[in-house]
């Protein structure tokens, strides 16, 4: 498990240290704003900028495992259901069957964690590739034969629109002092009962009670401050 938060932490290390500043100090050292530079100069970017795309690239690869991992894993979580609802209606199985619960509920998390992961990196790599949209307009500006993004990163970019907006605007994990925060939810009489857990290293350390309550955001807000109180 903890594999995969080094995975999460490596991809923000390099788009940090490699994106971030690289833009960074590229934004520093010519003013384009006050005036372009000259083309000689603008020339040497060109190869930079380059760069800066296959970095992106990079990062995006580290999840492809990740997502077919997922695949697979929530393959393995639909038949330990089913087996699990065979084995509950027999009575002699009942020690079976709480052993397999307790193993589809690690595959769950495990899943829960995989998502997170992913959603958080997509999410990373988004907003890189704004700022690169934003350093190619301005060196357009002053560039007397125009560049464009790599076809591979316009691909990442609408590959990620896409799975955004199939997720929905609000993404039902949050990261918070070390912490994983899952939501969970369940339909009783059609109404969501919702509670949050409280993950560290992909074990449930915590959670909050289960509420009837319509804003999701007051029942994280409350698994923030359990967290707050086991770091107390």
């Amino acid at each position: 498990m903890q594999q995969l938060y080094n995975l999460m932490l490596d991809a923000k290390y390099l788009a940090k240290n490699k994106v971030d500043n690289t833009v960074d100090n590229i934004l520093d050292k010519y003013p384009f704003e006050v005036e372009c530079p000259v083309q000689e100069e603008l020339v040497k970017i060109i190869p930079v900028f380059r760069n800066l795309e296959q970095t992106l690239l990079v990062i995006d690869k580290r999840t492809t495992l990740l997502r077919k991992f997922a695949e697979v894993t929530v393959t393995i979580i639909d038949v330990t259901k089913i087996v699990l609802g065979l084995l509950k209606s027999n009575p002699f199985s009942a020690f079976a069957a709480s052993q397999l619960a307790q193993k589809l509920q690690r595959y769950e998390v495990i899943v829960d964690i995989i998502l997170y992961i992913i959603i958080s990196i997509d999410n990373l790599v988004d907003k890189l590739i704004q700022r690169l949209r934003d350093l190619l307009t301005k060196l357009n500006n002053c560039l007397e034969e125009p560049i464009e993004l790599s076809p591979e990163i316009i691909a990442l970019e609408e590959r990620i629109r896409i799975s955004t907006s199939s997720k929905g605007s609000n993404t039902p994990e949050q990261d918070y002092r070390g912490y994983f925060l899952v939501l969970q939810e369940e339909l009783v009489n059609n109404i969501p009962l919702r509670n949050v857990e409280i993950l560290q290293q992909g074990v449930v350390v915590s959670e909050t009670d289960k509420t009837f309550a319509s804003s999701v955001e007051v029942i994280f807000q409350e698994a923030r401050l359990q967290v707050d109180r086991l770091l107390k």
